[in-house]
């Protein structure tokens, strides 16, 4: 279903007319043009990955790292070492966020912004290819989205990664047969650029005073 977020509030609504907000400037019609926004949702999405790929790789769960200087994988990192400590032996799924835009053609001012989710125990040599990425919305747009814009866009796919945080149950693929697991899941990454990072994170750009994602030192200009 596609939604329209008002340019000037960031209020989304069904109609591509006008804002649904009524102290908005935009109430009576858009005079700015509205983004269009085809949210896809997660879970279904998650299911159908789930129950076509084999293996998922979860047996590494239940053996912390033991050398945080050594990285094989995502799964030798702190974010995902501390999941599997609150864990205490539960399964769990985990997802690496992407987030950029797009210019539609050298003449057009329209662009495109995705937001797609990989799951990171599907197998390095399986987990980009596109049959099994998770598309959480796309978005088609006049201008580049500001901060806020983006939080917006953001949000839907926000609440619905705090719902999977708290578990549910999928059918998946073991050998010849599928079994049913309850895991949680959790968003512990994101792969962005440098002007895509500073939507997400709400900062300034990477060029700009505090613009690190990282740290939280001004910078200086050479």
């Amino acid at each position: 279903m596609i939604t329209y977020l008002c340019p000037v509030c960031c209020e989304t609504s069904s109609s591509p007319v006008h804002c649904k907000n009524t102290s908005c400037t935009q109430h009576s019609s858009f005079t700015q043009s509205p983004f269009h926004y085809l949210r896809l949702p997660i879970l279904p999405q998650l299911r159908e990955i789930l129950y076509h790929t084999y293996p998922i790789n979860i047996d590494q769960q239940q053996i912390p790292s033991s050398n945080i200087d050594v990285m094989n994988d995502i799964y030798d990192g702190k974010a995902y070492q501390n999941i599997i400590k609150k864990q205490q032996g539960n399964e769990f799924l985990t997802f690496l966020m992407n987030a950029d835009g797009i210019q539609v053609s050298n003449n057009s001012t329209t662009s495109l912004w995705i937001f797609t989710l990989a799951i990171n125990e599907i197998k390095r040599t399986e987990r980009f290819k596109l049959k099994n990425i998770i598309v959480g919305g796309i978005v088609s747009a006049t201008s580049k989205p500001t901060r806020a814009q983006m939080q917006s866009l953001l949000s839907p796919m926000v609440d619905e990664l705090l719902v999977l945080e708290q578990g549910t149950s999928f059918e998946m693929k073991s050998l010849n047969y599928s079994i049913s697991k309850y895991l949680k899941c959790f968003l512990i990454a994101s792969c962005c650029d440098k002007p895509a990072q500073s939507l997400v994170q709400g900062i300034s750009e990477a060029t700009g005073a505090y613009g690190c994602g990282g740290c939280e030192i001004k910078g200086i200009v050479i």
